[in-house]
């Protein structure tokens, strides 16, 4: 929300509105061993977010954070999961 904010304060009205009218289910935290299988994947504070997409079994994970998500080890780690940015999924899921 903070980078939300500060990048595009105008859009904030409307993602709080989307997001009380969703669906959402705040998952538990992976365990310190999930969160240790990732980090040969990714950076350690990133971890916690790869760790649970996979616990949960997610079909997506959205980020904006190309600098970590978005790398050739991941590209290369065939996840269960497919990890795109939310302008990516939109035009992929939703311009049909």
């Amino acid at each position: 929300m903070k980078n939300l904010e500060q990048d595009y304060p105008d859009c904030l009205a409307n993602l709080k509105s989307i997001l009380l009218i969703s669906c959402l289910e705040i998952l538990s935290n992976p365990s310190q061993k999930e969160i240790a299988k990732t980090l040969r994947l990714i950076d350690f504070k990133d971890a916690p977010i790869l760790a649970t997409a996979l616990r949960h079994k997610m079909d997506f994970l959205i980020t904006l954070d190309r600098g970590h998500f978005f790398t050739p080890r991941l590209t290369k780690a065939d996840l269960p999961c497919v990890i795109l940015t939310p302008g990516d999924f939109i035009h992929k899921h939703f311009n049909d």
